[in-house]
């Protein structure tokens, strides 16, 4: 269980990351 929840963990902190690139690259392709 405590293996899953450590995965689960990065996983979220991976989404995050790439929610934080997507939200990027929208404003700059709203930019032109």
């Amino acid at each position: 269980m405590k293996s899953n929840i450590r995965l689960n963990i990065k996983i979220n902190e991976i989404e995050e990351g790439i929610n934080l690139i997507v939200q990027r690259l929208n404003k700059q392709g709203n930019m032109k």
